[in-house]
């Protein structure tokens, strides 16, 4: 059910949600008197059961209780995952590779029908916008920036494991690399497209510098990235234009009686501005306005400043959006408490990569959801919630049972 589970996390939010309850009932099914033992023991999967009770006192001063029950809906993960995969029975390298493998052809299949789709509706129309960002996966769950994480970690996990199951053919790693990788450009993430060239390929590099690797592999493979960077570099495409945006009218001038054109950095900038003033007008640092006011809040916020004689209106209205950073988001929340839980949830993995037997995959996770939780209000949202917990989880099943067992045989 963990292969279920990372297979359907890429594919459809409510089959992803239906395999998680069936493993939590084959969980019921197989547990016994260690549950208890293995909780009490480790102690890192404790700040994921204090972080959901928060959002549970968040409830209690929360005015829109029914925002506020959504809420902990959407972040029920934070009290099952830990305690079915957490301190659940112990992952063995067999069943790891299954679960990888299911994320690695979960996402495949995705990325195959979305670039087959998509020159289907070329052939038709010669259209070409199908091929870009949010349209590419417009027949899935997560937008195309949610959807690039998924595409990016199953790149990670597909040149950095050792396979030794169907995946470890050379030629297949080949072809499934060549469709994620194109896959994740096109997605157009700019962030995860970076992060992928600057901090995995320089870790396949050191895994595959100790082997004795076909030279003409590795010229054939960096030729085709530089050519894939030049590509994006000199011809008019979208990929292009987005990172041209950070560059230009990057600054946010909000003009009176004139509407005011965002593109993806100075709305990012604008809705944390009106965050931090709402945590300053209405002395949030504290507490937080609760689980479910969020929402609500940011609404009054910006429509007390559209009244200012600012022209603000958009389709869909700016409060629609969240705050587009979870650190900051959590503070309007939860307050200063939120954020502690938050900051120790995402940088403590960090300091136990070493122990988990795989610290290139899993940094290679940890690096990018931490940035991505920056640009992002991530955990408002189940696609994302659903595949951080439960890679973070099996994470820290990993690590435990790694330590466990290195304590039974020091102790023989």
């Amino acid at each position: 059910m963990l292969c279920v589970v990372a297979f359907f996390i890429p594919i459809a939010t409510n089959f992803t949600s239906l395999s998680i309850i069936i493993l939590a009932l084959c969980w019921a099914l197989q547990s016994d008197k260690s549950l208890i033992r293995q909780l009490a023991k480790r102690k890192a999967l404790w700040i994921w059961l204090a972080f959901f009770l928060l959002y549970v006192a968040g409830y209690f001063y929360s005015h829109d209780k029914n925002q506020a029950l959504f809420e902990l809906q959407t972040k029920l993960s934070f009290l099952l995952l830990p305690i079915i995969i957490g301190a659940g029975p112990e992952i063995k390298e067999n069943k790891l590779q299954n679960i990888f493998t299911g994320l690695v052809v979960g996402s495949s299949l995705c990325a195959v029908f979305c670039l087959v789709r998509s020159t289907y509706v070329w052939m038709n129309t010669k259209a070409t916008d199908q091929f870009f960002y949010h349209l590419l996966v417009k027949d899935f769950d997560a937008n195309a920036v949610y959807f690039s994480f998924y595409i990016y970690f199953a790149l990670a996990i597909l040149i950095l494991y050792n396979w030794t199951n169907f995946l470890r053919s050379r030629l297949l790693q080949f072809i499934l690399f060549v469709v994620l990788f194109a896959f994740l450009v096109l997605l157009s993430s700019k962030m995860l497209i970076v992060l992928f060239v600057l901090l995995v390929l320089p870790l396949f590099y050191r895994k595959i510098s100790t082997r004795q690797v076909p030279r003409g592999l590795l010229i054939s493979g960096a030729a085709g990235l530089i050519a894939v960077c030049c590509i994006v570099a000199f011809t008019h495409n979208p990929i292009r234009q987005r990172y041209e945006s950070i560059l230009e009218n990057s600054r946010l001038v909000l003009v009176q009686n004139q509407n005011q054109e965002f593109n993806n950095l100075t709305l990012r900038l604008f809705l944390w501005k009106m965050a931090i003033d709402d945590l300053n007008d209405n002395h949030l640092w504290l507490t937080g306005c609760g689980t479910g006011d969020v929402v609500e809040m940011q609404k009054k916020t910006i429509m007390a400043y559209n009244a200012k004689a600012h022209s603000l209106d958009k389709h869909p209205p700016l409060w629609n959006f969240n705050a587009h950073n979870m650190y900051l988001h959590m503070l309007l929340m939860l307050g200063i408490p939120g954020l502690i839980f938050l900051l120790t949830i995402v940088f403590l993995p960090f300091f136990l990569l070493k122990h988990t037997g795989h610290p290139g995959i899993f940094l290679s996770f940890h690096v990018a959801a931490a940035i991505f939780l920056f640009q992002e209000a991530a955990f408002q949202t189940s696609t994302f919630v659903i595949v951080y917990v439960f890679f973070t989880m099996i994470f820290y099943n990993l690590y435990y049972s790694g330590r466990e067992s290195n304590t039974i045989e020091s102790t023989a």
